[in-house]
């Protein structure tokens, strides 16, 4: 039996996280206007992946924290399209990936993360190399509606919940050849972190409850630096 979710809970939580994410937006802009700048010594091509209800914009931010301070050579932002169609994006994502000469790391935030394990699955089908996966603060298990506040049962999440294809991928073992690292918050109200927590992963918990600042949280963007190499 699912889960019933508490209205009340679920609106304190989601007002928390919309007072908190321009707070936490203009701690970034500040770090980055800084003269602070690290060195660029990672060459491994990264791509990042929005969420369903994220974009491209959404990202530029978080783009250039990790080219300033971040250490990475070369990061491109990808935003699967239909936003409603999981597999689509999966196809999507893939037709990106094969069209780079080395081996990617995926960072996928919220939704992209499970768009961003499904295309590496489909990528070593094909035999395309995929460096890494890491998910943050994304389901990597099948989903009941009791997994989602339910502002987010709309765009890709209805798909997920009807898709039987996307649940034996799910459901099935990771190739000992990928690494998938899994970054989730506790309690963050916004989904619930046992969806992202697989046997077959190493899973981390970020310093945050705030699932809508994951694009933007220096602690969360330190969090997903420090695993580039672990």
């Amino acid at each position: 039996m699912e889960k019933r979710r508490n209205p009340l809970t679920d609106g304190l939580h989601l007002w928390t996280e919309t007072f908190a994410l321009p707070i936490t937006k203009i701690r970034l802009q500040s770090e980055l206007a800084s003269n602070r700048k690290e060195p660029q010594t990672d060459s491994v091509p990264t791509i990042l992946i929005p969420g369903a209800l994220g974009s491209e914009n959404d990202l530029k931010l978080t783009k250039e924290w990790f080219l300033k301070l971040g250490g990475l050579k070369q990061v491109d932002i990808v935003n699967p399209l239909p936003k409603d169609k999981v597999l689509k994006q999966v196809e999507h994502l893939v037709s990106v990936i094969k069209n780079y000469k080395n081996p990617v790391r995926l960072v996928g935030f919220s939704l992209g993360g499970l768009v961003a394990y499904l295309a590496a699955l489909e990528c070593l089908e094909r035999g395309i190399a995929v460096e890494r996966v890491i998910a943050v603060d994304s389901p990597l298990l099948p989903i009941t509606k009791s997994d989602f506040n339910h502002w987010a049962t709309l765009y890709s999440v209805n798909d997920l919940l009807k898709d039987k294809r996307i649940n034996n991928l799910l459901l099935g073992k990771k190739p000992d050849s990928l690494r998938l690292i899994s970054l989730y918050t506790p309690n963050s109200g916004i989904i619930n972190p046992d969806v992202s927590r697989r046997k077959d992963a190493d899973s981390f918990q970020l310093p945050t409850q705030s699932h809508m600042s994951i694009y933007y949280d220096i602690n969360v963007l330190n969090s997903i630096k420090n695993v580039f190499h672990n």
